[in-house]
């Protein structure tokens, strides 16, 4: 009995797929196909669409398949060492020495020759999951899609990664209050039968880094080198803890905001820790940390010398600026504290408020604040609706 093994993701299941199956069948007796298991599943955020189980079950519904299994390893080298079938099939995209996954796929081929099995690609049409589900199901709206499709084209993945690796030495340092983030699941029990307030069961609490250690934290995925300057560093001053509490699913009822009363003066960076970085990276809260004082000082052109390329060696010394409006300083801490900066990103109530301005196109907003603060790059972000930059 020839045996044929078909291995892959199936989300979601197209007719591409059910050719190629179809063409596997006809090359042996017994045609197994593995389905990868949702954890290996890296395909972006929220995927696979199907679950493992599902996609097992959409499968085996197929006439020509006579076996699934869901893969309980990564990749498809253990299942091919294993089950060593006499034909291995993958589609007709493999047979290109430059597809995205030649590497991996070498790899494959090299254990099926290694036992004397065969490799055989198929002549079904190439459809992309990807393409279907993002077209069918858009998790982003229909601008930010099209945004996105025109900016690949322009900047290849190997261009971005370049970029990013280059980044990888750069030095970074971020100042800014840090937050502790507290969420506590509440759950309504009713009408209290004294008072006329519905009472809630607590649930499970969830603690996370918020403030200038999230945004650390971030850059982190990119730099080697992160430094934080924040409310607690050195023992200077208090951490800021957030308390929300959450109805499911994720529906904040109230807050509950503490900060821990210093005496202390926070020690400022002197010029010469800014100088050890390339790239300074402020998160103004609004809490008291950065006052005008301290915003006059990070502007200053005696330590910055302006945008160049992203190189290591180079003398770049950039100031990124977030400047946030929230419940205890609205109205009060905007971006008017500052005079510039290299990169700057706001939200767009946070630049109406700036401008006192509910009524102008935000391009326009967007615009007028380019040519005030003058920025290498501004971003004004607009929540589900993507950014103007």
């Amino acid at each position: 009995m020839t045996t044929v093994l078909c291995h892959g993701v199936f989300d979601a299941l197209h007719p591409g797929h059910v050719a190629h199956l179809t063409e596997a069948k006809a090359l042996g007796d017994w045609l197994i196909v593995s389905v990868v298991a949702d954890r290996f599943v890296n395909k972006g955020p929220g995927r696979p669409v199907f679950n493992e189980n599902h996609r097992r079950d959409m499968l085996e519904a197929l006439s020509v398949v006579d076996q699934v299994e869901v893969s309980v390893e990564e990749g498809a080298l253990p299942l091919l060492d294993a089950v060593q079938p006499d034909i291995y099939v993958r589609g007709p995209d493999y047979a290109d020495p430059n597809h995205q996954f030649s590497e991996a796929f070498n790899e494959e081929r090299r254990i099926v020759e290694g036992y004397g099995g065969r490799i055989v690609f198929t002549d079904a049409p190439v459809m992309s999951s990807t393409d279907i589900i993002r077209d069918s199901l858009p998790q982003h709206p229909r601008l930010t899609i099209e945004w996105l499709r025109a900016f690949g084209k322009r900047f290849p993945a190997k261009h971005i990664l370049k970029q990013i690796d280059r980044a990888a030495s750069m030095t970074v340092l971020c100042i800014g209050e840090r937050i502790i983030d507290e969420y506590i699941d509440i759950y309504p029990q009713g009408r209290s039968a004294k008072e006329t307030i519905v009472t809630w069961t607590e649930g499970k609490r969830h603690v996370y880094e918020g403030g200038v250690a999230a945004v650390a934290g971030h850059t982190r995925a990119v730099s080697d080198h992160v430094e934080t300057w924040a409310y607690d560093d050195w023992g200077i001053l208090p951490v800021i803890t957030k308390t929300r509490y959450v109805e499911s699913p994720a529906k904040k009822i109230f807050g509950i905001y503490r900060t821990e009363p210093s005496q202390m003066t926070p020690e400022f960076p002197t010029r010469g820790q800014l100088l050890n970085h390339h790239v300074v990276t402020v998160v103004d809260y609004g809490h008291g940390l950065i006052d005008t004082g301290v915003a006059k000082d990070l502007e200053t052109d005696h330590w910055r010398h302006g945008f160049v390329d992203l190189a290591p060696d180079a003398e770049l010394h950039w100031l990124a600026l977030t400047v946030q409006a929230n419940s205890s300083n609205w109205g009060m801490n905007t971006l008017h504290k500052w005079k510039r900066a290299d990169y700057i990103v706001v939200d767009e109530a946070e630049l109406r408020l700036a401008y006192q301005d509910s009524e102008t196109a935000i391009g326009i907003l967007a615009q007028r604040a380019l040519a005030k603060w003058t920025p290498e790059v501004f971003v004004v972000t607009l929540g589900s609706n993507g950014c103007i930059v």
